[in-house]
């Protein structure tokens, strides 16, 4: 086999909250590695999205991390990576298990020969993944995690670096407010990722412009509204499509989905008994009836900006020749202006993929 599949945990009911802390042991190169967290709902309650219940992901070589993003922040990235949802289980139904699975790509695509993570070229590689099980449905008490490798076995590789993909900032905005950001110059920038996440807000209405400038303005990449910016996003990617089920009452039910924008939701119902009302509320929230009475409903989601977070690409991400050479540049800043109405508690994240040469 040039490839194969290994557990680097098997599944496993953790305490209620922590951080699990792995030493990657392996030697061969690693293309991908798969984090799938699952818990088993204790009410119908549907309080947040699954991912919300991974905090941090992160690889890390004493005290250099190599990777570091949220479960929200993942998902998103995975996202522009594959241009495919997210292997989540999305249900608010008492006594199923929510499912939400986060790719930690060290290449381009999967069993990309050129990049891939090479555990021999570091002294204590470690895996270390933070999660609270109740953030999504808060009754919970029983979860379950999982790792995975995608390893080249047969097939030995020398892959010449990985991707390293990190939240490089992150901050509260205020609203029509300028946040300045310096980012890093050391190694090639294949994709950034701007956003915020937060519920009953869009991404345009809390990112309202964002600008890219070299050694001080000498040279202005990008210059673009959050407005335009999506408009581009909507042109390059596909929607993001999800099915999502559980229990709507008569009464209103609360639910969460993976699209921060433009997001349309239909629901097919059990019985034809129950009249159903679904409405977007934006930011990942949403709200449905079922007026006559409770009714499991099965539901279709597609949309836009996952979590709240839109890419700004240099060239084909595909080819590494595109990719943001900041070698020559002095200083790299970002300016970001907030929106005019940001909600309660909001913050922005600003997250880097780069090429990481050995």
């Amino acid at each position: 086999m040039k490839y194969r599949l290994a557990k680097i945990l098997s599944p496993e009911d953790l305490s209620t909250t922590g951080t699990k802390v792995i030493d990657i042991t392996m030697k061969d190169v690693i293309s991908r590695i798969e984090v799938i967290f699952r818990t088993k709902n204790g009410d119908s309650g549907f309080d947040a999205h699954p991912a919300g219940n991974v905090s941090k992901i992160e690889l890390v070589d004493g005290s250099e991390v190599l990777f570091s993003l949220s479960g929200r922040e993942c998902q998103a990235l995975n996202f522009y990576d594959h241009l495919l949802p997210a292997d989540n289980h999305m249900t608010g139904s008492n006594g199923e298990w929510m499912r939400a699975a986060f790719c930690m790509d060290f290449g381009k695509y999967l069993w990309d020969q050129e990049l891939g993570f090479d555990p021999k070229k570091f002294i204590n590689p470690q895996l270390k993944v933070t999660w609270d099980e109740d953030v999504a449905n808060t009754s919970c008490t029983e979860n379950s995690m999982m790792i995975i490798a995608h390893l080249f076995d047969e097939l030995t590789p020398t892959p010449d670096g990985f991707l390293m993909s990190k939240e490089m900032y992150t901050y509260t905005p205020a609203a029509n407010a300028y946040e300045p950001v310096d980012l890093p110059t050391d190694y090639a920038i294949r994709r950034l990722l701007i956003g915020s996440h937060q519920e009953s807000y869009t991404f345009t209405q809390m990112i309202a412009e964002i600008r890219l400038n070299e050694d001080n303005d000498k040279r202005v990449p990008f210059d673009i509204t959050g407005d335009e910016l999506f408009w581009q996003v909507k042109k390059r990617y596909p929607e993001y499509i999800e099915n999502v089920y559980m229990a709507i009452a008569t009464g209103g039910t609360t639910f969460r989905v993976t699209p921060a924008e433009d997001a349309v939701i239909v629901g097919s119902r059990t019985s034809v008994a129950a009249a159903l009302y679904l409405i977007y509320q934006n930011g990942g929230k949403a709200y449905g009836v079922c007026e006559t009475s409770d009714e499991t409903i099965y539901m279709l989601c597609k949309g836009y900006i996952p979590h709240g977070y839109a890419p700004l690409d240099f060239g084909s991400a595909q080819d590494q020749d595109n990719w943001y050479n900041v070698s020559a540049i002095g200083s790299l800043g970002l300016r970001i202006k907030a929106g005019p109405s940001l909600g309660s508690n909001p913050t922005t994240q600003v997250i880097t993929q780069q090429l990481r040469t050995y």
